[in-house]
């Protein structure tokens, strides 16, 4: 019997997974407008001050408006808003920094004013989900929405977020490392994603970007963009390209200027670029690669097969 006993406890403790043994358990913070003080905060700056960089930690906002001008995150922090439709976060004119940080995340609020909204340099294994991030308009030159820079620390990944009403929405500037921006709304910026500098990989992919002055901007190696919608804007994607660049299966529709301008080193294929007011696509070099696509205009570029205009007839 005590056999058995013994027996059934061994494997109990087998079972139990090796991470919940060697895990460092997860820290819940709350903040709230009407904290009671305990265990909770009255301000997201106050429950990062209580945290150490290295457990890992859960800042739950409550629903409510909180008005911080800085907000410094640290590793191991994820910052949790109750949806962005309930949990507000005024910067007044301030800014979020991620810089150099790992494994910290921001989700779920929505993040007015900022001078920048958030700054994400040297930030690894960092995520920006489910926020709406509304900016003070695009007049103030030089501010972003989300900024990610000189990132050698890991993978970034900018997913589901409302971004409206800065010069940049996303601003990958040089070095930007791994990025994945996915299935936001990007609307009414001057630049909705801009690229400079150099990038291990670049993934923009199933995004709506309409209504900025231009769409995509910029380019980088290893950059593959796909399934975005990319409407209405002055130009959709602009000087876009460098070497391993691929667009496939984006809609680029009814963009003022262009639907592409200079791509280079580029593959495009199964878009549709259609119903823009200059030309559809238009090239200064003859270094894209254009097969498979619905357009109408085009200039300059070298065409490869397979392309048809809306109609359906052959190019």
């Amino acid at each position: 019997m005590r056999k058995s006993i013994f027996m059934v406890l061994l494997g109990l403790l087998l079972a139990v997974p090796a991470f919940a043994v060697n895990s460092k358990p997860v820290r819940e913070l709350i903040v709230s407008n009407a904290a009671t003080g305990d265990g909770e905060y009255s301000t997201i700056t106050a429950a990062l001050a209580a945290t150490d960089g290295s457990t890992p930690c859960i800042i739950k906002v409550m629903p409510g408006t909180y008005t911080e001008s800085t907000i410094t995150m640290k590793s191991n922090v994820h910052l949790q808003g109750s949806g962005r439709e309930v949990t507000t976060l005024d910067l007044q004119g301030g800014t979020i920094y991620m810089n150099n940080t790992n494994s910290s995340s921001i989700t779920g609020i929505t993040i007015l004013m900022g001078r920048d909204g958030i700054n994400c340099t040297n930030c690894g294994k960092a995520t920006i989900s489910n926020n709406s991030i509304i900016g003070p308009g695009v007049s103030l030159l030089g501010n972003g929405a989300i900024l990610v820079y000189n990132n050698t620390n890991g993978s970034v990944v900018i997913s589901d977020n409302i971004i409206t009403e800065y010069a940049y929405g996303v601003d990958m500037a040089s070095n930007a490392g791994y990025v994945t921006v996915r299935e936001n709304i990007i609307k009414g910026n001057q630049f909705g994603i801009y690229m400079g500098g150099s990038s291990q990989s670049t993934y923009i992919t199933g995004n709506e970007i309409i209504n900025n002055t231009y769409g995509v901007r910029g380019g980088y190696t290893n950059l593959y963009v796909s399934g975005n919608i990319v409407n209405n804007n002055v130009i959709g994607l602009d000087f876009v390209g460098g070497v391993d660049t691929v667009f496939t299966g984006n809609t680029i529709n009814g963009n003022t200027d262009y639907g592409i301008r200079n791509p280079s080193n580029t593959a495009i294929s199964n878009n549709r670029v259609t119903n823009s007011g200059i030309t559809d696509i238009t090239c200064v070099s003859s270094t894209a690669i254009i097969s498979s696509n619905v357009y109408d205009t085009l200039t300059g570029c070298t065409v490869g097969a397979y392309n048809v205009k809306q109609n359906g007839i052959a190019h």
